[in-house]
């Protein structure tokens, strides 16, 4: 709920209230001094009509008792009808951060009934109703920031019982259900999505990604997120769509058992603009349509050609991120003069994506570089020819519960002349099998898994070459 006490003075609450009108498209301006000693604010509405336009003035009435919590007392309101006259207002509306007495509503109601003047009142529910939308929602967040940056959850209902207004964790967000008029039993699956998002290394605050709506599809149980990337237009953007994509997992099922997409568009803004805010409506009302159906939304033939280069350099980018971190570690190991790296066999998270997409697994592991055990771990088989120099060695690589290896002792049989086998005793060589992993639990998809073990191959090199150094 958004906290009214935030606003620190009636001054800032009639200020509040202008950029409110303001943003309706309404004029609304201050008197010059009234008889009060004080300037009054005024608001002029247009009138269309079909012969024509005029227009209704309203004296607007700023009451802010938040802070002391009190109704708005008949005490407080003063000659409505007088102070009417005096401005040539045909309206009045007292705007309250709480709520007028039954006494101040009864008497609104009585000024009404005579018909000369239309006397009117927002209270605070009224306000906070039209503050949660894509129009005004910027000005919550300018007056109120505290409460309006809360990961509270606040749900709006709209006039449709299968779609609300969300604000939580600072995000401001449609969500739509397909059929359903039930959002509880699943928001915690978004909140984790949400956590998701805000993890995404961007490159300063001012690069930033904003939730603009969110479709269930409760008959096929699936998701599709719509998000924004923001970033200066004095800037370059920190990753393309389809990083972003690949990051959160689009096209996948994931541990909930729903099916999640990303629409995800990439956005330029000027800082400087007095025109700019992060939830402006112009990122929600045109693409209204896509929203409540679940479509992904359009692009102009400039976006769909970046689209596809993003993609086209995404594969490039995996290739490099899948075998460089991985061959720095197997050269720096056959660096060392006190062993040979007889075999090595990368980690293969990759290959995860193909057996979910295909239901026959036996031709599949004919035709992929498989190796069993080797989704979340990279293997190296090791002949070791000082065996105290190695694990002198091996004491000096780091481990932690991101950065994981394990050490076995390989003996090898052979044949015999009995059909059976016999230990293989090589003079002054020893072998041993490395394994570095990581734990499958951390690895949310195959983006965030070649990223941990990556990071797991570039911590064991340093502590390589650090060794290389000091002994050479």
């Amino acid at each position: 709920m958004l906290d009214f006490k935030e606003i620190t003075d009636g001054t800032q609450f009639e200020i509040f209230v202008r950029e409110m009108l303001i943003a309706y498209g309404l004029r609304a301006f201050w008197s010059g001094v009234g008889p009060d000693g004080g300037k009054d604010l005024l608001c002029i509405e247009p009138q269309k009509s079909f012969f024509e336009d005029s227009e209704k003035k309203w004296l607007v009435s700023c009451k802010h008792n938040a802070n002391s919590n009190n109704s708005v007392g008949i005490n407080e309101l003063g000659e409505i009808t007088d102070l009417c006259e005096q401005h040539n207002a045909t309206g009045y509306i007292l705007i309250c951060s709480t709520q007028p007495s039954a006494a101040v509503i009864a008497r609104l109601e009585k000024i009404s009934q005579k018909g000369k003047i239309k006397a009117i009142y927002w209270d605070a529910t009224k306000i906070e109703l039209m503050l949660s939308t894509p129009k005004l929602w910027r000005i919550a967040q300018k007056f109120m920031p505290i409460s309006s940056e809360s990961k509270k959850l606040n749900v709006i209902a709209t006039e449709y019982p299968n779609q609300w207004v969300v604000t939580y964790d600072g995000f401001y967000f449609f969500l739509i259900n397909r059929i359903g008029s039930d959002y509880n039993y699943y928001f915690n699956h978004i909140e984790k999505i949400i956590e998701d998002i805000k993890s995404i290394p961007l490159k300063n605050k001012d690069h930033f990604i904003r939730i603009r709506s969110i479709y269930f599809d409760d008959k096929h149980f699936s998701y599709v997120f719509y998000i924004d990337y923001m970033y200066p237009n004095a800037d370059s953007p920190c990753f393309s769509i389809a990083q972003i994509q690949e990051m959160l997992g689009d096209g996948y099922t994931k541990e909930d058992g729903r099916f999640y997409n990303f629409d995800v568009r990439i956005i330029s803004y000027f800082k400087g603009s007095d025109h700019f805010d992060p939830d402006h409506y112009n990122y929600y009302i045109p693409y209204d349509s896509y929203f409540k159906e679940g479509k992904e939304r359009f692009r102009t033939e400039r976006e769909e050609v970046e689209y596809r280069d993003g993609k086209e350099n995404l594969r490039a980018i995996n290739e490099t991120n899948r075998v460089s971190a991985f061959n720095r570690l197997k050269t720096l190991f056959e660096k060392l003069d006190f062993l040979k790296v007889c075999r090595a066999v990368n980690c293969t998270i990759e290959n995860l994506d193909k057996f979910y997409f295909q239901a026959d697994w036996t031709k599949l592991l004919n035709e992929i570089e498989y190796e069993q055990g080797r989704f979340f771990s990279a293997w190296f088989f090791l002949s070791v020819y000082d065996d105290e120099k190695f694990h002198k060695f091996i004491s000096c690589l780091p481990q932690s519960m991101e950065h994981l290896f394990r050490l076995t002792q390989v003996y090898t049989y052979v044949p015999n002349d009995e059909n059976g086998s016999i230990l293989s005793e090589e003079k002054d060589v020893k072998f041993y099998e490395f394994t570095a992993y990581i734990h499958p639990y951390k690895a949310k998809n195959k983006y965030v898994g070649r990223k941990l073990i990556n990071d797991t191959f570039n911590t064991f090199s340093n502590a390589i070459e650090n060794y290389i150094k000091i002994n050479s």
